[in-house]
């Protein structure tokens, strides 16, 4: 069993992390004076959320850097946040007792007001409060999903038992930014893995608030709110969301980001642009993936809405012709967008500072796994760097049939995946930028949400469906919008269609519900109590195999694991342990290493025990017979002591 699994306990950290994390975001706001030029206090929380994240991760990131990764030690950095959070929303309770903090007025829409639909309302928030109940019940439970096993919660497991953030030989996945990644590692010290879990299906909250905004902006309450249903409702969302894997909690920053860029295509406000690539460079400390979309996609709208504002002053320009107005209005363009371009690209660029300063610091490398031959990339890394652009790094352009056969080999993983989003998307995309040319409001959501899908389509299956989550909200957003558009034509079909597709969603969401939980055994109740949640895990090989080496290794030591694709049980170790894979024995072999060679990287690693999986190699099997002594065998590994000499 994982150590200290008490579901109350485990809850009441959880909440201590999210209350601390919304309260960091308003002590910068606060002292910045940003929460002034916040629309109202919906967006300052949703902002408080973006900025506590990414300011809360790097706290813990720079204790970690520097050793300090006691519980008392983690407890104080959250504790500022969590005092703050419960001061603001006394003040707020008491501006509203007064009448000194009036509610905004609600946009002019032309549609009836939220108030007016409460049936309505409340049948959402009955149906939208089962999914979020399941979403945080299954995040109760450890996932066992093969990406926890690799790095997302190994990693902070290597960091923990350590004692400190300290520098990873061969494997690149240790040398990600891993902004979420830290409150696990910080869950772990203080004795509850899952707390730091917790904290995905709370960004999904989060995005759910970001989503009501934008669709307020662009549409109506109700078109967020639906919206809302429809991003609940998905598949995805109940499987990803709970688990430690982090591609869900991009969608907050992405939808966060195009929020600032409507609000900056209609103000003309630098704040929200620098929001906007903050935003987008939260984004990428937390999924390394969505790095093209924040450098290439927003910076195309950004581009868009600099040359609709220049194009609109064209008539100011004091010229006689028609060519002096066209090298005018060229120059004015390219200033304006070097302009716009640097203040998004300071904001972008200010989240990912701190993981610069710790690559720099543990690979010599700040853009690392990027640049490898413009920086002195230390050489161990360089060979899984290479592995990680072959399995999934963007795919440079090989020809058109090279990108056809990339493309199509997106659709059986979304058959795997159960998404239907992504294929309706390709043919919705198209015509909802077709209906926004007569529509000014839509036409920046129109391009983004089309240069989504392009790009989705472009990487192909380079890319599992699910790292595309954090665009989820933004498509269906679209979908919502363009059936709006198409009510409002046809208002008498209204009613039939509204309820015609929420019995579709329901039945479709039950029925791959009853899917997942035939498949995993994953309950609701599974995690409320030790005896469920271990015959849930009695057959896990991978828990078994830590239990081995808990049980035979001594607290003092340090074991070497080899397993051939780096997937161990190393997560669930309580001794400190070296991931290996095969990279290691080959860069052993290409060295030409003797057994002497190999004893003295052990040794500098300060290994004192190897586990490893039956394998046949001949620098193993020479190292084998000269220095490894058989301890014990079990599930998965044989157990050997390192020896000088045997």
């Amino acid at each position: 069993m994982p150590p200290s699994h008490s579901p109350i306990l485990l809850i009441f950290l959880f909440i201590f992390f999210f209350l601390s994390t919304i309260g960091w975001g308003l002590i910068f706001f606060r002292f910045s004076g940003l929460w002034k030029k916040m629309p109202d206090r919906l967006h300052i929380l949703l902002f408080s959320g973006i900025l506590g994240v990414l300011i809360t991760g790097d706290l813990i990131l720079f204790a970690g850097l520097l050793g300090r990764l006691e519980p008392l030690f983690l407890t104080a950095l959250f504790l500022p946040g969590f005092i703050i959070f419960f001061r603001w929303i006394s003040l707020e309770k008491m501006k509203k007792r007064t009448g000194t903090l009036p509610d905004q007025p609600m946009e002019n829409t032309g549609l009836p007001p939220l108030s007016s639909h409460r049936f309505h309302l409340r049948v959402f928030s009955i149906v939208c409060a089962s999914f979020v109940l399941l979403l945080f019940l299954h995040a109760l439970v450890p996932d066992v999903s093969g990406d926890a096993f690799l790095y997302h919660i190994t990693v902070p497991n290597y960091y923990a038992l350590e004692g400190r953030i300290a520098r990873v030989p061969i494997s690149f996945c240790y040398n990600y930014p891993l902004q979420m990644e830290m409150y696990y590692l910080a869950a772990i010290r203080m004795g509850h893995e899952q707390a730091g879990v917790m904290m995905n299906p709370a960004l999904v909250l989060l995005t759910c608030l970001g989503i009501y905004l934008l669709g307020k902006k662009l549409g109506s309450p109700t078109t967020g709110l639906e919206t809302i249903f429809l991003f609940l409702s998905l598949p995805m969302v109940l499987i990803w969301a709970p688990t430690s894997l982090v591609d869900i909690s991009t969608g907050t920053f992405l939808v966060g980001c195009l929020l600032c860029l409507v609000y900056w295509n209609s103000s003309q406000e630098p704040l929200w642009l620098v929001m906007a690539g903050i935003c987008a460079g939260g984004a990428v400390t937390i999924k390394l993936f969505v790095a093209a979309a924040s450098w290439v996609i927003f910076p195309v709208a950004v581009c868009a809405i600099t040359w609709k504002r220049v194009w609109g002053k064209i008539g100011e320009y004091p010229c006689p012709g028609k060519k002096v107005a066209r090298c005018l209005f060229i120059t004015r363009f390219l200033r304006s967008l070097g302009g716009n371009l640097t203040i998004y690209g300071s904001g972008a660029i200010a989240p990912l500072i701190p993981w610069m300063l710790k690559n720099a610091l543990l690979t010599n490398n700040p853009f690392f796994p990027f640049f490898l031959r413009l920086f002195p990339t230390r050489p161990d890394l360089i060979p899984s760097a290479h592995v990680l652009f072959r399995m999934h790094g963007m795919p440079h352009f090989e020809g058109i049939q090279t990108t056809l056969i990339r493309i199509l080999g997106l659709f059986p993983l979304l058959a795997w995946d159960a998404s239907w989003l992504i294929i309706i998307s390709l043919f919705l995309a198209p015509l909802f930028l077709f209906l926004s040319l007569k529509n000014k409001k839509m036409r920046l959501f129109a391009l983004i949400q089309c240069l989504i899908v392009v790009f989705m389509l472009y990487y192909g299956k380079n890319a599992q469906v699910r790292w595309h989550l954090g665009f989820f909200p933004i498509l269906l957003l679209g979908f919502v919008l363009i059936k709006e558009q198409f009510l409002e034509r046809h208002s008498g079909l209204r009613r039939i269609i509204g309820f015609s597709f929420l019995v579709f969603i329901l039945l479709l969401w039950a029925r791959q519900y009853q899917l997942r939980t035939k498949e995993t055994n994953l309950y609701p109740w599974t995690g409320l109590s030790q005896k469920s949640l271990k015959k849930y895990l009695k057959d896990q090989d991978r828990l078994k195999e830590a239990e081995f080496l808990n049980t035979l290794v001594p607290e003092q030591g340090k074991v070497f694991i080899f397993d051939k694709e780096i997937l161990s049980p190393a997560r669930w170790l309580r001794r400190r342990f070296v991931q290996a894979g095969s990279l290691w024995f080959e860069s052993w072999e290409a060295r030409k290493a003797n057994p002497r060679d190999i004893l003295k990287d052990l040794k500098t690693l300060g290994a004192t025990h190897l586990a490893a999986i039956p394998f046949k190699n001949k620098t193993f099997q020479d190292f084998q017979r000269s220095h490894l002594r058989e301890t014990a065998s079990g599930p998965g590994y044989t157990l050997y002591e390192i020896v000088s000499e045997k």
